[in-house]
């Protein structure tokens, strides 16, 4: 299951921060992603796998919150 509540992303040099609706994808579901460029797809699916950390908000991934796991860099 991934879960997302308050996410947001700000890029440095950007005027505002991206803002994400709150998700709940259960195991096994499919989630769809759409829109037009620039607009977070992509910006969404790094904070999803925890390649980058959230602004504000938080990911929780199989129950497990992203930002309680331990960097392994």
């Amino acid at each position: 299951m991934i879960r997302t509540k308050g996410l947001a992303y700000h890029y440095p040099g950007a005027d505002s921060a991206l803002q994400f609706p709150d998700v709940v994808v259960a195991q096994g579901a499919v989630l769809l992603l759409s829109g037009p460029s620039c607009c977070g797809k992509s910006t969404w699916l790094a904070l999803a796998a925890g390649l980058v950390a959230p602004t504000a908000g938080t990911v929780e991934v199989a129950g497990q919150p992203l930002h309680a796991l331990k960097s392994v860099a």
